[in-house]
């Protein structure tokens, strides 16, 4: 806790240091040159107000106790760099407070993002934490191999990079194929880095090449190594008109170990992801995804996995199995429709989210609005209703309903 706090007082001090002791203003004509370095930052306060449903299996796996029907949250970031010529360091960290719904409080600062790198026109290398963004879906990347998984409630969110060195080679063509580029990747895992991204100890590599052919976005990846499963993964993405964009996903892992309450299997695990996104006259945007993940759980094992739920003498460990994460299914549909400034209302966008699993008939329905008539701050407010039968996803969710607000100042 004490190395979070004096990091981020590091830092505080580091970006605040030519504010707190400059001298007078005067004008130069150099202060409006492009100055090496780069300093930005937010800081947002969310809160959510729960609905819970009590007599669901997840809320009972997870609440021993009665919990409050609220929760908050501090997320200060802080995000600076400096560059000449072509090199270039970066910088992004994250110091969040949260206080859960059982009352626990957590504290944590981390780098989301540190990196050195140099940056020519066809030849580029990064050494450090960093996000690779990978895969051209936007609620779900099957291909995302080197990045962590998005929150399906807010896909947008910036994410916590992964520690990597990188090269990359690019070439560009005249003709049906226009550029080419190839990167190749190493990294490590151990307990102190890069844990998730394999399941031993061991170096490991991965490569991702990039076409664009035909006015079409083409990538195919791979992994491999000491310690990561054999990955392999394409993409594409290709606008059919100005307004119309499509795009698809697929990834394949081998020998993944499958978790069943009846014992593990090893299996290979292929995903993939069909998607568009859509933009009308009126400013409105649709983007639809179908995911489909090969070893998601069938009915008849998320049955008994509810049943265990009800009876277990010990929730913790089944709360914390692959039953209760995010998408535990096979098959899943996205769709978020957008409208900017709707009946001339100026910095006004609402929304509305649906997510749902078509196995069992499941869904989450998210209206949304969000305001920025304010300079430098974000309004955000979000509501959340789930729907679904006993022994559904969506219907044994610890709470049917949440409400969310997001403040968020910029500077």
């Amino acid at each position: 806790m004490k190395k979070y706090l004096k990091g981020g007082v590091f830092l505080l001090c580091l970006f605040f240091a030519p504010a707190l002791f400059g001298g007078e203003y005067d004008f130069d004509i150099s202060e409006i040159e492009k100055k090496p370095y780069s300093f930005d930052g937010s800081v947002e306060f969310s809160s959510n107000i729960y609905s819970f449903d009590k007599d669901s299996a997840m809320y009972n796996l997870k609440y021993q106790e009665k919990p409050e029907s609220y929760d908050y949250k501090t997320d200060f970031r802080l995000n600076g760099g400096y560059e000449t010529g072509s090199l270039k360091y970066t910088v992004k960290t994250s110091t969040v407070y949260l206080r859960s719904p059982d009352e626990e409080t957590e504290t944590d600062f981390l780098f989301m993002e540190q990196y050195i790198g140099y940056f020519g026109d066809d030849f580029r290398f990064s050494l450090g934490k960093m996000t690779m963004k990978w895969g051209k879906g936007y609620a779900y990347n099957p291909a995302g191999f080197l990045d962590r998984p998005k929150n399906i409630d807010s896909p947008e969110d910036a994410q916590e990079g992964y520690q990597i060195a990188s090269a990359e080679f690019t070439r560009s063509y005249s003709g049906a194929l226009k550029n080419i580029s190839y990167i190749q990747a190493l990294y490590y895992v151990n307990d102190d880095m890069n844990r998730s991204l394999g399941r031993k100890d061991g170096a490991n590599y991965a490569g991702k090449f990039y076409m664009l052919l035909f006015d079409t976005d083409i990538d195919l990846m791979f992994t491999g190594g000491e310690s990561a499963d054999g990955r392999y993964g394409v993409d594409f993405s290709r606008n059919i008109r100005t307004n119309l964009e499509i795009h698809g996903e697929y990834g394949r892992t081998e020998n993944i170990r499958r978790m069943t309450l009846g014992g593990n299997e090893t299996v290979c695990m292929d995903n993939w992801l069909l998607g568009l996104r859509y933009l009308t006259e009126n400013d409105a945007t649709y983007i639809l995804e179908y995911f489909h993940k090969s070893t998601g759980y069938t009915e008849d094992e998320m049955d008994i996995f509810y049943e265990a739920a009800e009876n277990s003498t010990n929730p913790s460990s089944l709360a914390k199995s692959p039953y209760a994460g995010n998408n535990p299914m096979t098959n899943y549909l996205y769709l978020k429709t957008s409208v900017r400034e709707p009946f001339d209302v100026l910095y006004f966008t609402p929304a509305v989210v649906l997510t749902a699993n078509l196995d069992d008939g499941s869904f989450s329905f998210s209206p949304e609005a969000v305001y920025t008539g304010f300079t430098n701050l974000e309004l955000k407010l979000k509501a959340y209703v789930l729907s679904g039968g006993n022994n559904t996803e969506f219907g044994e969710k610890p709470m049917d309903k949440r409400a969310e607000i997001k403040i968020k100042y910029y500077f």
